[in-house]
C-alpha cells in the first residue's frame, strides 16, 4: 500500500488502471488492519504528500523503488540488486526476532537505511542529535 502512495507511481503502473489505488485493494488492506493512515503518519512513512523516509522524511518516489544506486567509478559490480529505496526498519534488528510486521517497516532511501544500520529509528535519531551537537549545532532532541 506504500508503494501505491509514491510520488509517480500513475506515471509507472502497468495494470492499466488511470490513477490512484484501486478501491477493491484499499478496503481489503483496511479490512485486514493493514492501512491505517493516522498511524503511519504517526511513525513517519506517510504525509499528505504520500510515503516519506522515516529518516530523512524526504518524498519516497515510485521510480526509486525500481531504480538501482548509482555505483562509484572503479566500484562497479555487475550484479548489483540495491535500490535507490529499500525497506526502512523502524526498530532495530535483533536476532531472532521478526522485525518485517506492517507498523515496523517503511520504504526509505538507500543512504538512510545505510545511516540508520541496524539500529532502529530512535537510536539513529539520538546519534545524530549527538553528532551535530558535537559540531555546535543547536539540537532540541
Amino acid at each position: 500500500m506504500l508503494a501505491w502512495h509514491t510520488a509517480g507511481i500513475d506515471d509507472v503502473r502497468t495494470d492499466g488502471r488511470e490513477t490512484g489505488v484501486s478501491r477493491p485493494l484499499l478496503d481489503a488492506a483496511e479490512a485486514a488492519g493493514l492501512w491505517d493512515r493516522r498511524r503511519l503518519e504517526r511513525l513517519g512513512v506517510l504525509s499528505d504528500a504520500g510515503a516519506i523516509c522515516p529518516l530523512c522524511r524526504g518524498g519516497i518516489k515510485a521510480s526509486e523503488l525500481m531504480n538501482r544506486i548509482e555505483q562509484v567509478q572503479g566500484r562497479e559490480v555487475f550484479d548489483l540488486t540495491v535500490t535507490e529505496v529499500n525497506l526502512f526498519h523502524m526498530q532495530d534488528l535483533k536476532p531472532g526476532e521478526f522485525n518485517h510486521r506492517t507498523y515496523a517497516v517503511g520504504w526509505g532511501h538507500h543512504h538512510c537505511n545505510a545511516v540508520a544500520r541496524d539500529h532502529g529509528l530512535e537510536q539513529t535519531l539520538d546519534w545524530m542529535a549527538e553528532v551535530l551537537r558535537r559540531n555546535g549545532a543547536d539540537v532540541r532532541r
